[in-house]
């Protein structure tokens, strides 16, 4: 049976008089389940990460709210470096929710930069280091 079929039957069941309250009260159920693993995948990816946190003895974990994880805009886990209080400008590691569930992950400053790149990687010479790593050709073995 053809997905597009079991719909359309699915839809002829549940829109049935003596269906229609059941089916109603599913369709409410549905949101609570999809919350409840949204949640779930999120408590799950702290936890490993925390289980790693001997090798991430520099940085510090911090999650968003459960709330701002359902309904936040682009809510996640974020890993940010314990040096980051003392420094005016730092690099972090996130993971995040994007719009329609998407995933998204990786690193960010703590705010606007304004310099401009070359200025900004004389000054803080890792970055230039960061950006010619990534534009390295890869190896195709």
């Amino acid at each position: 049976m053809s997905t597009g079929h079991y719909k359309d039957e699915a839809v002829k069941f549940l829109s049935k008089a003596e269906n229609l309250e059941v089916a109603l009260d599913v369709a409410e159920l549905v949101e609570g389940v999809k919350d409840k693993l949204v949640l779930e995948f999120w408590h799950a990816l702290e936890n490993r990460i925390s289980e790693n946190q001997s090798i991430l003895s520099d940085w510090s974990i911090r999650m968003d709210s459960d709330q701002d994880l359902l309904q936040g805009s682009y809510p996640g886990l974020h890993c940010v470096p314990n040096a980051a209080s003392n420094a005016q400008h730092y690099l972090s590691f996130a993971i995040k929710r994007g719009s329609g569930d998407r995933i998204f992950q990786g690193v960010r400053w703590n705010k606007e930069m304004k310099t401009p790149f070359e200025q900004f990687s004389r000054e803080v010479p890792q970055v230039g280091q960061v950006r010619d790593h990534l534009q390295r050709p890869k190896n195709r073995d």
